[in-house]
């Protein structure tokens, strides 16, 4: 991993995390949707997560405590998705 981390790709782009939403809200698009997120929404993305990538999503309480908003969903979880993932992977996707 470099230094600056502000560099390297997003595990998780905002539009995957809207593409997820979707599956729950019915099909919103991006321009429709709040940028809010609620306890709901983010079981959904966490599960939604799990089921995409096939690794487990393991968040703490202070971790969902800190998703209020898309962006944040997309940090925190993709974080979790970049700690999960075996070593050997690699960056790319």
């Amino acid at each position: 991993m470099s230094e600056d981390i502000r560099t390297e790709k997003p595990v998780l782009a905002r539009a995957e995390v809207i593409d997820m939403l979707a599956g729950l809200t019915g099909g919103r698009d991006d321009e429709e949707r709040s940028e809010l997120v609620d306890s709901m929404e983010i079981a959904w993305l966490a599960h939604s997560v799990e089921q995409r990538y096939g690794l487990p999503v393991d968040l703490t309480v202070e971790q969902l405590a800190g998703i209020r908003t898309v962006a944040d969903a997309a940090d925190v979880l993709g974080k979790a998705l970049a700690a999960a993932r075996p070593a050997d992977e690699g960056e790319g996707r």
